[in-house]
């Protein structure tokens, strides 16, 4: 698996975000985020499998984001995101896999929603 460029530039909203792949291990990457520090380092891995065969073969990718971090007492924990992205690779196009991949993440975008997911107020 390659990259246009061997870094991934993200924003979250505050501050930019700059992963450069630490290690490439068939069709999966590791990638960290260069200004996280070796205490509290921050992760993305993006790994694709094709699953299946003939009407039922089936694309999977991942994608997760993995963030240390630490209290004010140096206790550490990790925050852990993903989405896997499972498609009919003989049935659906493009267009429908990006489209139901929009929804998603403009769910995930929308502040109130994003916020209510995280406080576990949805479903309603």
């Amino acid at each position: 698996m390659s990259f246009p460029n061997p870094i991934i530039d993200l924003t979250d909203g505050t501050v930019d975000h700059d992963y450069e792949v630490l290690d490439r291990i068939g069709r999966e990457a590791k990638l960290k985020d260069v200004a996280s520090d070796f205490n509290t380092p921050s992760y993305l891995t993006i790994g694709h499998q094709l699953v299946g065969s003939g009407l039922k073969e089936a694309q999977r990718t991942k994608l997760r984001f993995d963030r240390t971090v630490e209290d004010a007492s140096s206790n550490r924990g990790v925050i852990s995101v993903y989405a896997v992205i499972t498609y009919p690779t003989r049935v659906a196009t493009a267009a429908q896999v990006a489209e139901v991949l929009s929804q998603m993440t403009d769910f995930l975008g929308t502040g109130t929603y994003g916020a209510q997911l995280i406080n576990q107020e949805l479903p309603a």
